[in-house]
């Protein structure tokens, strides 16, 4: 770190600030690197960096920072952008600093926290506003912007699904809850809206929050010229009301409060559907996106606890979204074949199938060295947020690895005979661990090609495999159908 620091305070000197007396790494950035910067006249900022690895699609910090300015000059609450530097962190990495500011971010603590009660209030229309305000920013008054982010696509809809499934593709193996909710989103994509600027990841965990209101919307890299509601329905996907489930608008209000706000402070007029639209994309979006995390971190470009445990959250992703799309046929028990009436009907999801252990061979067993672990960790005290919440991923994944590990096999058997019955061929008799990937493999190529009514049975299949598995993996998981 004092190496790092020297190089800060020569970058800060050459731009005419102060030097650097102290550089301290921030958590909570999942994508890029961040740092508390403290400079001789006692001012503090945040250094922005690139990281190692990025996300698709995540802009680098040059064009971040041309979209931070614009966002801040238009009357957006966003720290303005100063100093941009390159090859501060490493040979390519670009940076810029921002100054500090105070409030609160994590996602529990704004949405549930007691002493951010008052500020909750009207933070629900204070978003809205933020984004009405962002959204009159057009691509045709703003040049420098077209050259940090591109032309605008016509269709905003088809440009970001056309994204969407070159990711999916690009993954090592295809998952068939994202190829039927491709599907989905293809035959319900809306009518074009004019493209606006969006900022791409504008949900709760990326604003700072104090007992004051909103203090500062965060994360820019994912902004882009787009469909106005992209940024409202993020707002709603599921992963970002961090438990309060009842309030679709990020844990902070309904859907309908969220939009009468946003129309009241001269937004976009959109509809329901619209919406609804953009929410299966973006909980398709952000299960694709989750396991790219997951890839950053088995690559080995960033190891960090956070990215492996974010990944091992995909089938949650993958169920909500099929839970969104919500057709009727959906919510029945499919038949066991696409091209055959079975009796015998696949379990749903309100009578899961029981899963007994059998006596453990050894002593201790896996589980019970897994569940050990993860006591240990939730034991452990420190000073230090960053640790203490790397802690709690620790102590999570470890609790959820024990209570799987021991059904492992046979929720895996369950799951083979189901895609078996969903594709309508006999049972394989081999037991190599690459027949259910040629399942997946198999239904996912039959997917697009089938009528309506056999992707809707056939997303109740794979919704209820991914029921069956979560119920063992996170027993606090609401797998109920009936949430807002």
């Amino acid at each position: 770190m004092d190496d790092l620091r020297a190089r800060v305070s020569t970058a800060l000197e050459a731009q005419g600030a102060p030097a650097a007396t102290s550089v301290t790494p921030l958590g909570g950035g999942a994508c890029q690197e961040l740092f508390r910067v403290e400079l001789e006249d006692a001012s503090l900022w945040v250094l922005r960096s690139d990281a190692k690895r990025s996300l698709p699609g995540s802009l680098d910090r040059a064009r971040e920072f041309a979209v931070l300015e614009r966002a801040a000059a238009a009357g957006v609450r966003t720290p303005a952008p100063r100093w941009r530097c390159q090859d501060l962190l490493r040979a390519g990495a670009g940076a810029y600093f921002m100054p500090w500011t105070a409030g609160e971010a994590l996602g529990g603590r704004v949405v549930r926290g007691k002493a951010l009660a008052g500020a909750r209030e009207g933070l629900c229309e204070a978003l809205a506003s933020q984004l009405a305000t962002l959204h009159r920013v057009r691509p045709g008054e703003e040049p420098t912007l077209v050259q940090a982010l591109g032309s605008p696509p016509e269709d905003p809809a088809q440009a970001a699904l056309a994204t969407l499934a070159h990711m999916a593709g690009e993954l090592e193996t295809p998952r068939p809850a994202i190829q039927l909710a491709l599907a989905w989103l293809e035959a319900n994509r809306p009518r074009p809206l004019a493209p606006c600027l969006t900022h791409g990841d504008f949900r709760v965990g990326n604003f700072l929050v104090s007992e004051e209101g909103l203090q500062g919307v965060l994360d820019w890299e994912f902004a882009h010229w787009g469909d106005p509601a992209e940024d409202l329905a993020w707002l709603c996907v599921r992963d970002w009301r961090f438990g309060r489930e009842d309030l679709a608008a990020g844990g902070l209000g309904t859907r309908e409060e969220l939009l009468e706000a946003y129309r009241a402070a001269g937004g976009v007029e959109l509809d329901g559907e619209r919406l609804r639209f953009w929410e299966v994309f973006g909980n398709a979006r952000w299960a694709i996106g989750a396991r790219y995390q997951a890839e950053r971190y088995l690559s080995g470009a960033q190891r960090d606890l956070e990215l492996l445990a974010i990944g091992w959250r995909v089938l949650e992703l993958e169920y909500e979204t099929l839970r969104q799309i919500g057709d009727p046929a959906d919510q029945q028990a499919p038949p066991a074949s696409l091209h055959e009436q079975d009796p015998q009907a696949l379990h749903s999801i309100a009578d899961p199938p029981e899963l007994r252990l059998s006596a453990a061979v050894e002593r201790p067993d896996a589980a019970t060295v897994l569940k050990g672990l993860a006591e240990w960790l939730g034991g452990q005290e420190t000073a230090d947020r960053a640790l203490a919440f790397r802690f709690k991923i620790g102590e999570s994944l470890l609790r959820s690895l024990a209570l799987e590990v021991p059904r492992r096999q046979a929720l895996e058997a369950q799951e083979r005979a189901r895609l078996e019955r969903a594709i309508g061929i006999g049972s394989m008799s081999t037991d190599n661990a690459d027949v259910r990937v040629f399942l997946e493999a198999k239904l996912c190529e039959r997917a697009p090609g089938l009528a309506p009514d056999e992707q809707a049975r056939l997303r109740a299949c794979v919704s209820a495999g991914l029921a069956a598995t979560l119920q063992v993996r996170n027993p606090r998981f609401n797998l109920s159908r009936e949430l807002p």
